[in-house]
Parts: C-alpha cells; sequence; structure tokens
C-alpha cells in the first residue's frame, strides 16, 4: 500500500441558500418600498444589503484539499480493505464536509466514528478490476455566503483476481542452462539416472559407481539427468480497462496469466509480463520471488510504477530473454495482436496463444449458419497459426487451463531464424 494522496480541489462557488434568501428579502422590501412610496422600509432594506455587501471585503476564498491513507489499495477479489480519507482548508473561514461513493460493482461501507470532515470506509468488491473512490466535497466560506461542491478522485483500489489452486504447466521445449526444477534429457548434476558409462579423465570421484566398478574391473561412473529452469513470459491483449468490473474475455485473461505467473514462480522459475494493446502497451522483465507475483498483478491493472512502458505492437526485445516461453492470452481478433505472436515466432521462442474468446463475439444471436461459418473461420484461423509455428488452443469454460494446457505438443529446440 502506498502511504498517504493529498490533491487540491477546485470548487464550483455559487451563491449559498442564505445569499439567495436575503437577496430574496432585500428585493421584495425595496419593490414594496417603491410600489408603495414607504421610505421606512430601507430601514429595513439596509441590514440586508449591508450583509450582503460584505461579501467583497471578505478575506480570499481559501484552498481546500482531500486526502486519503492510503491513497493508492491492492487487495484481492472479496477481500474487505479499509481506507481514511478527509477533507482540509487552510483558512479557519471555510467549512468543508466529505461524502464518499464508489461505483458500480464495489460495496462501500462508512464505519463507525466518522465525521463530516474525516471518514474511515471499508470496501470490498467480487470481481477484479480498477475502482476509484469518488469524493464529494461541499464547502461554504466568507460567513456562510458562497458555497462551493466539487467530486474528485480521492483513492484507487486495484482489486486482484483470484487465481485457481491447479498448477499449470508449461510447453515442453528446450530450456536454457540454468539450474531449475524442470526434468530434461540432458546429463548434469541432477538425481535422476540416465546411465552408465566408462571413467574419463575430469569427472568428479563422487559420479564414480564401485559396485559397477568392482564388477568390471574398471571405474564408471553414473550418469543423471540435469534439472534446469525456464523463462516464462505471459503476453497479454488487454486495451484499457474502463474503471469498474472486468469483461468476461478481459476476466479470463488476466485469470489465467495469474495463474501461468504462479505456478511459474512456484516452481523457481523466471516470470515476466507484456501487455500489448491500448494506448500504453507496457512490461515487465523476467523475475523471481514472491514479489514478482504482485508486480505482475500491477502491471496488468497498471497500478504502480515498476512496470515500463513502449511503443508500438510489437513485444520488446528486452521484456523477452532468448530463449523463453510465451504464453499469450487473447480473444485472437485483432490481428495487431497476431503479427507479434508471429514476431515472437520468428525470433525463436516457443509461443503458445490460449483463446479466452466464448463463443461468437455477436452482441445478439444470429442466424445458425452464420455461427456455423465463424466456428469455421476460428477453426482455419487455429490452422493457419499452427502452419506458421504459433500453437493455439482454446479455452472452455467447463475446462480448467492445466487441462487445456496438457493440449500443447512437444517442442524441440528453438532455433532463431535468420532474416
Amino acid at each position: 500500500m502506498d502511504d498517504v494522496r493529498v490533491s487540491d480541489v477546485e470548487l464550483r462557488w455559487r451563491a449559498s441558500p442564505l445569499t439567495r434568501a436575503l437577496a430574496t428579502c432585500a428585493g421584495v422590501a425595496f419593490a414594496a418600498a417603491l410600489v408603495a412610496s414607504r421610505w421606512e422600509l430601507i430601514a429595513f432594506l439596509a441590514p440586508l444589503l449591508g450583509v450582503l455587501c460584505t461579501i467583497y471585503w471578505q478575506r480570499p476564498v481559501g484552498t481546500v484539499c482531500v486526502g486519503a491513507e492510503p491513497g493508492l489499495l491492492r487487495c484481492f477479489e472479496t477481500e474487505r480493505t479499509s481506507t481514511a480519507v478527509w477533507v482540509s482548508a487552510d483558512t479557519a473561514d471555510v467549512s468543508a464536509e466529505l461524502d464518499v461513493s464508489a461505483i458500480a460493482g464495489m460495496e462501500l461501507e462508512v464505519l463507525d466514528g466518522g465525521s463530516a470532515r474525516l471518514k474511515k470506509v471499508a470496501a470490498v468488491a467480487q470481481r477484479w478490476g480498477r475502482y476509484p473512490l469518488c469524493g464529494r466535497v461541499h464547502a461554504t466560506c466568507r460567513g456562510g455566503l458562497l458555497a462551493g461542491s466539487a467530486t474528485v478522485d480521492v483513492a484507487d483500489i486495484y482489486v486482484f483476481p483470484l487465481t485457481a489452486p491447479q498448477s499449470t504447466g508449461i510447453p515442453r521445449t528446450e530450456l536454457p542452462d540454468r539450474l531449475g526444477t524442470h526434468l530434461t534429457r540432458h546429463i548434469g548434476p541432477g538425481v535422476e539416472y540416465a546411465d552408465i558409462r566408462a571413467y574419463l579423465p575430469g569427472d568428479q570421484l563422487r559420479t564414480v559407481n564401485w559396485p559397477v566398478s568392482a564388477r568390471r574391473g574398471s571405474l564408471h561412473v553414473t550418469e543423471r539427468l540435469t534439472d534446469r529452469a525456464a523463462d516464462v513470459v505471459v503476453l497479454i491483449d488487454m486495451s484499457d480497462q474502463a474503471p469498474g468490473p472486468a469483461t468476461a474475455a478481459a476476466e479470463r485473461a488476466a485469470s489465467g496469466a495469474a495463474q501461468v505467473v504462479q505456478t511459474a514462480l512456484k516452481n523457481g522459475d523466471r516470470a515476466g509480463i507484456v501487455g500489448l494493446g491500448g494506448r500504453r502497451p507496457r512490461w515487465l522483465g523476467p523475475d523471481i520471488g514472491r514479489r514478482q507475483f504482485y508486480r505482475v498483478l500491477d502491471t496488468v491493472l497498471g497500478a504502480g510504477s515498476e512496470f515500463e512502458t513502449t511503443t508500438g505492437t510489437l513485444a520488446p526485445r528486452a521484456a523477452v530473454p532468448p530463449g523463453a516461453i510465451i504464453v499469450a492470452f487473447s480473444t485472437l481478433l485483432d490481428t495487431e495482436f497476431a503479427l507479434a505472436l508471429i514476431d515472437l515466432c520468428k525470433r525463436g521462442h516457443t509461443v503458445v496463444a490460449v483463446d479466452v474468446l466464448e463463443g461468437a463475439p455477436f452482441p445478439v444471436r444470429q442466424d445458425p449458419i452464420v455461427e456455423r461459418m465463424w466456428v469455421l473461420q476460428r477453426s482455419a484461423m487455429y490452422r493457419d497459426m499452427n502452419v506458421i509455428g504459433v500453437d493455439v488452443i482454446a479455452w472452455p469454460e467447463q475446462v480448467t487451463l492445466d487441462q487445456s494446457m496438457r493440449l500443447v505438443p512437444e517442442h524441440g529446440r528453438a532455433v532463431p531464424r535468420r532474416r
């Protein structure tokens, strides 16, 4: 959580109800004095005009500020979080009150002990997304003759998606020469038995198989299969997320990306993310550790400042290390995103695209022949992408992601193509 966020409020000043009442009484008295030719009514009118004239020689209107502690909150779905918001002014003659509200999709509760200037609120959301807390400021100044109001975002709550408990396997391909937890066919340090061969100069003595050496009359060593680590980069097709609950496709893409990253980090692999689409494509380089998981979620929602921004429609080379495994989540409706996948395939990466689109993307139900033609077109697109080198798998709603990932075929060593 970030600490404190304080922002100035630009109030729209207008005549207060008191000012309008005084002006109305003064106008009625002045009209009655003119119509009835009763100068005695001026004695009643003068104090009212005097009060209204004081608005011009009073002190200038002060600055009103709205603050929140913390101003940026991160939580998971159905998790309850709280923050304190307040309103303050730099002059004593300004009286301000604050009302806090949230957009649709978030339940907001004002806790006990709050006042007009200071409120402690608790919020909970059922679906992940970006939820700003809106504050409505009402202020009066200059003896109550002026009233102002404004609406400002006092805090941002980023709700992260919950990931499934199942571990998602990665595509079987050639891994970088780095110690990890994935068993490979390569000979090296490890615990899995591979073969027995004759001793060669330079072999370590701890690898000598003494029973076999005694039977054969010469030194023999035991070879073992090595365990290696992987670099997993999640490519997510995300346009600018509007405030409020996420759409169905965006929710599936974000939850799938979080599940893949969580599994990779749990296995000791490095994980990163690249978000393409929208006005500000962003990326986060691969790293290890639990903190990297929350960095990835921040990058998905655009929270914080630890991620990098880029331009264009292709994944930056700095975001994708050599030999990385690419797992992309997209509806595959954008041609530019498909070109980004093809570009990564040409660089020599193993690319797997997960189709998060459920059914046809039509707002209303179409004729059965139209829906059938749509299914055939998607099947042709799957085939064309597989020919290029991008494995596309469907992710139906009734199937878990780990079950869909099992359909990815085994890949050999990825060799970059020459341009």
